[in-house]
């Protein structure tokens, strides 16, 4: 999901302005303008529980219309997963192991029930 503005990095030293950017498929590209979207197998407790469960980070819980939880994260998620070792919460990695992912059915037909779209992040290319 595709975010207005572009973010980076306040843990990185010396400079939080350096943008971060990731070699996908043999191109550099700038993250920090999108978002991702998980989605669970399934809802196992009510929300309120879940919110109290929930331990400060990045990750952010919406109510689902479904019986399934969505998450959504910056695509930042991997540069402080890879180089900060964030250390995920155990239900968004819960979901990603099990829930469902494009181009699975499934994940549209949920994203349906949301009124969401899905498409690619239009990440920039970065060139030097």
């Amino acid at each position: 999901m595709q975010t207005r503005g572009f973010h980076r990095c306040d843990l990185c030293v010396p400079s939080p302005s350096t943008t971060v950017s990731v070699i996908r498929d043999g191109f550099k590209v700038a993250l920090g303008s999108a978002e991702i979207r998980v989605l669970s197998k399934e809802n196992t407790s009510t929300i309120r529980e879940r919110l109290r469960r929930q331990k400060p980070g990045l990750l952010f819980l919406r109510k689902s219309l479904g019986t399934f939880d969505v998450y959504a994260a910056p695509n930042l998620i991997y540069h402080y997963v890879e180089v900060h070792h964030y250390k995920l919460p155990e239900e968004f990695v819960n979901a990603l192991r099990e829930g469902p992912k494009p181009p699975d059915r499934e994940y549209f037909k949920r994203l349906e029930v949301l009124g969401l779209e899905w498409g690619e992040a239009a990440s920039p290319v970065i060139t030097e």
